[in-house]
C-alpha cells in the first residue's frame, strides 16, 4: 500500500500548495480605496449567489444520499445489500457533494480576489499581474484535482481497511464491496456540479448576452462601458458562470474518472493476484500517473514569468511545456516502478495518449488563429448582419469535432494495442487506463489556463469600473486578456477530450461492477433504443438550460432598457458621464432568474438512466444482461453527443468572440451590432448549452456505475 499512500501524499502536497498560493494571493495589494470598495461589492455579489445555490445543492445532495442508502441497503447486488453498505453509500454521496460545493466556493472566492489584485499589480508591472492571474487560476485547478483525488482515495482506504484489505495475507474478498460503493462519490459530486454549473451559466448568460444586446441596441454601449447597467452583473457572471462552471466540470470529471479507474484497476488486481507480485500496484498505476500532474502543475505555475516588453502568451506556453515534460517523466517512472518487465509498453501508452491529445489541441488552436488572421470571410459576414455572422460561426464550429475525436480514437486504440501484447492479465485494459490517465494529467494546468482567461477579462472590466486605471493598466490588462483568449481554445479542447475519455472508462467499469469484466456485446432493440435515449436526453437537458438562459437574458434586457429608456436610441454621446446605473437591480435580477427551478431538470435527468436500468432488469431479468448493455449504450451515445456538442459550441464561440474582439475599435454601429449579436448567440450555445451537456454526461456516467451492481 506504499504506492497508494504516495498517491494520497502527492495530492495532499498539491492541496497544501493550493492553499499556500491562495494565501499568497489574498496577501497581495488590493489597490486604493475605490478598487477595494469595488472588490468588496463584487465579493458580496459572488458570495450571495453561491450561497443561494448551495442551499439548493444541499437539499438535492441529501435526496441523492437517501436514495443511495435505500438502493445499496435494501436491493440485492454484488458486494452490497447490507445496511452498512447503504450507510457507506450515503457517506460517499455526501462526501462528493460537499467536495464539489467547497471547491466551487473556493474557486469563485479566489477568482474575484485575483481579478482585483491583478488590476492593482498591473500598475507596477506586467509580470506581477500575470503571476497573480495565472496563480489564481492555478488554485482552482489544483483544488479541483486534489480534493477529488483525496476524497475518492480516503474513501477507498477507509472502506477497504475496515474490510481487512491491509491485513497480512488478505485476499481479494474486499474488492467487490469497495468497487460497488465507489460510484456514490461521483454521483454526489455530479449532482452538486449540475446545479451550480447550470445556475452560474444562466447568470453569466443573463449578464453577458442580455445586458450586451440591450445596451448596444438601446444606447450603443460596449460591454465594458461603465454606463452599461449590466456591467457588474457581467463581471459577477464571469466568476459564477465561467470560473465556477469550469472548476466544477473538472472536479466532477476527476471524481468520475478516478472512480472508473479504481473499479477497473481493482478488477485487474483480482485477475493478477496469484500471478503477478505486487498486483495491487497495477490498480494504483493510473492514479499515480495522474498524481504526477499535480506536481507538474505546481512547477509549471511557478515558471510563468514574463518581462515588460514580452508577449504573455510565451510565458503560458513555457509553463505548459515544463509541466508536460515533468508529467512524461512521471509516467515513465511510475510504469517502471510498478510494472517492471513490460514497463515500456505502459509508459509508451501513456506518452502516446498525452502527446496525441496535446498535439491535436494545439493544432486546433493554431488552425483557428490562422483562419481568423484571414479577415476576408469574416468581414463579409460582419457586413451581412447578425444572421449571416451566426451561420458563418456555426459552420466553422460544426466541423470542429472531427479532427480531435479522430486523433483521440487512434491514440487510445494504439495504446490498447501496445499494452495488450503484455503477459499481464487484462493488459489491454490497463494500458487504456494509463493512456487516459496521461491525457488527464495536465487537467490542473489546463483549468488554470481556462480560468485565467475570464480572470484577465474581468480585470479589464474592474479597471474600467474603478475609474482608476492609467494607460499602463489598460495596456497590461488588455495584453493579459489577449493572451488568455489565444490560449483558451487549445486548453478547452484538451480538457473536453480528457473529460470525455475519462467518462468513457465507465464503459469498462460498468461490466466489472456487474461481474462480467470489461467486455460486453451490444445487440438488442432495447439496447439500441437506450442509446438513442441517451443522446436525446443530453440534447433535452442542454436545450432546457439554454431556454432558461434566454428567459433570464430577456428579463435582464428589459431592466437595462428601462434604465436607459430616456436615452435617444443609439445616441451614446447624450449619456452624461455622471450617469450612475442601478447595478444592484441587474445583479439581483440575474441571480433570481438563475436560481429559479434549478434542481428539477437535473434530478429528472439523473433519474432517467437509473429507472431505465432497473426497469429493464425487472423486465428481462439478470441472465441475458440486457439492462447492463442498455445502460452502456446509453452512456456511449450520451457521452459522444455531449462531447461533440461541447466541441462544436466551443469552436463556434471562439470564432464569433474573435470577431467581437476585432470590432471593438470600429466605429460602424452596424458592424458592432452584428458582432454583439453573434457573440451573444455563441455565449449561450457554448457556456450554457455545451457546458451543461458535457457536465450532464459526467453525472450520467456516475448514475450508470451506481446502477451497474444491481443489473446482473
Amino acid at each position: 500500500m506504499i504506492e497508494f499512500g504516495l498517491v494520497l501524499g502527492v495530492n495532499g502536497f498539491g492541496l497544501i500548495f493550493a492553499i499556500v498560493l491562495a494565501r499568497w494571493l489574498v496577501a497581495r495589494d488590493a489597490g486604493g480605496a475605490e478598487l477595494r470598495r469595488l472588490g468588496n461589492a463584487l465579493e458580496r455579489a459572488v458570495q450571495g449567489f453561491i450561497w443561494g445555490g448551495l442551499k439548493r445543492v444541499l437539499l438535492s445532495v441529501l435526496i441523492v444520499s437517501a436514495l443511495c442508502f435505500a438502493l445499496y441497503g435494501f436491493l440485492p447486488g454484488k458486494g452490497v445489500g447490507r445496511v452498512d453498505a447503504g450507510l457507506w453509500a450515503l457517506v460517499g454521496a455526501l462526501l462528493g457533494g460537499i467536495g464539489a460545493s467547497a471547491t466551487a466556493y473556493a474557486a469563485a472566492h479566489v477568482a474575484h480576489k485575483g481579478s482585483v489584485r491583478c488590476v492593482a499589480a498591473s500598475r507596477l508591472s506586467l509580470d506581477r499581474s500575470l503571476s497573480i492571474a495565472m496563480r489564481a487560476g492555478g488554485v482552482a485547478g489544483l483544488l479541483a484535482e486534489t480534493v477529488a483525488a483525496i476524497s475518492v482515495g480516503s474513501f477507498v482506504a477507509l472502506v477497504a481497511g475496515l474490510r481487512g484489505a491491509f491485513k497480512l495475507g488478505a485476499d481479494a474478498s474486499w474488492v467487490s464491496s469497495v468497487s460497488a460503493l465507489l460510484p456514490s462519490i461521483a454521483l454526489g459530486a455530479g449532482t452538486a456540479g449540475l446545479l451550480l454549473q447550470r445556475g452560474g451559466a444562466i447568470y453569466h448568460a443573463a449578464g453577458d448576452a442580455g445586458g450586451d444586446l440591450t445596451s448596444n441596441r438601446v444606447a450603443g454601449l460596449d460591454d465594458d462601458d461603465t454606463r452599461n447597467p449590466a456591467m457588474v452583473a457581467d463581471l459577477v457572471g464571469d466568476h459564477v458562470g465561467l470560473v465556477v462552471g469550469r472548476t466544477l466540470t473538472t472536479f466532477v470529471a476527476a471524481c468520475a474518472s478516478h472512480v472508473a479507474m479504481l473499479i477497473v484497476g481493482l478488477w485487474i488486481y483480482e485477475k493478477n493476484l496469484n500471478s503477478v507480485p505486487g498486483a495491487l500496484g497495477l490498480a494504483v498505476l493510473p492514479l499515480l500517473v495522474r498524481a504526477f500532474g499535480v506536481f507538474a502543475t505546481s512547477i509549471g505555475l511557478l515558471v510563468v514569468r514574463t518581462s515588460e516588453g514580452a508577449v504573455p502568451r510565451g510565458a503560458l506556453v513555457r509553463g505548459q511545456f515544463v509541466s508536460w515534460l515533468i508529467a512524461l517523466s512521471g509516467i515513465a517512472g511510475a510504469a517502471y516502478w510498478l510494472v517492471r518487465g513490460d514497463w515500456w509498453r505502459f509508459a509508451s501508452a501513456g506518452a502516446l495518449g498525452l502527446l496525441a491529445t496535446t498535439g491535436v489541441a494545439q493544432l486546433v488552436g493554431f488552425l483557428e488563429e490562422r483562419a481568423r488572421s484571414n479577415p476576408r470571410d469574416n468581414n463579409e459576414a460582419l457586413r451581412d448582419g447578425p444572421s449571416a455572422l451566426i451561420i458563418h460561426g456555426f459552420s466553422r464550429g460544426a466541423g470542429a469535432a472531427l479532427l480531435p475525436l479522430t486523433v483521440l480514437g487512434v491514440g487510445l486504440t494504439a495504446a490498447h494495442f501496445i499494452g495488450s501484447r503484455s503477459a499481464i492479465g487484462e493488459a489491454g485494459s490497463l494500458s487504456l487506463l494509463v493512456s487516459v490517465a496521461a491525457i488527464l494529467v495536465p487537467s490542473p494546468y489546463l483549468l488554470a489556463l481556462t480560468t485565467f482567461a475570464p480572470i484577465a477579462d474581468n480585470a479589464r472590466g474592474v479597471a474600467s469600473l474603478s475609474r482608476s486605471g492609467s494607460s499602463d493598466v489598460e495596456r497590461r490588462t488588455e495584453a493579459l486578456d489577449n493572451a488568455g483568449f489565444v490560449s483558451l481554445r487549445a486548453a478547452s479542447t484538451h480538457m473536453l477530450l480528457a473529460g470525455g475519455s475519462g467518462v468513457l472508462l465507465g464503459v469498462l467499469a460498468a461490466p466489472c461492477l456487474a461481474g462480467l469484466g470489461p467486455s460486453v456485446a451490444l445487440s438488442h432493440p432495447a439496447v439500441i433504443w437506450a442509446g438513442m435515449l441517451g443522446a436525446a436526453l443530453v440534447m433535452f437537458y442542454s436545450s432546457g438550460a439554454m431556454a432558461r438562459a434566454e428567459r433570464a437574458a430577456r428579463a435582464l434586457g428589459k431592466e437595462v432598457e428601462r434604465q436607459l429608456r430616456s436615452i435617444p436610441r443609439g445616441n451614446t454621446g447624450s449619456i452624461s458621464k455622471d450617469f450612475t446605473p442601478a447595478y444592484k437591480a441587474c445583479i439581483e435580477l440575474a441571480g433570481k432568474n438563475a436560481l429559479e427551478r434549478l434542481a428539477r431538470p437535473a434530478m429528472f435527468g439523473l433519474a432517467v438512466p437509473l429507472v431505465l436500468g432497473l426497469g429493464l432488469r425487472r423486465l428481462y431479468g439478470p441472465t441475458d444482461g440486457v439492462a447492463l448493455q442498455a445502460l452502456i449504450a446509453f452512456l456511449v451515445l450520451a457521452t459522444s453527443t455531449g462531447l461533440i456538442l461541447a466541441l462544436t459550441a466551443d469552436a463556434t464561440k471562439h470564432t464569433l468572440s474573435g470577431l467581437r474582439r476585432a470590432t471593438r475599435s470600429k466605429s460602424s454601429s452596424e458592424t458592432r451590432s452584428a458582432s454583439v449579436g453573434g457573440d451573444a448567440f455563441a455565449d449561450v450555445l457554448a457556456n450554457v448549452g455545451g457546458s451543461a451537456a458535457f457536465l450532464f454526461t459526467l453525472a450520467a456516467a456516475a448514475v450508470v456505475l451506481v446502477a451497474a451492481p444491481f443489473l446482473n
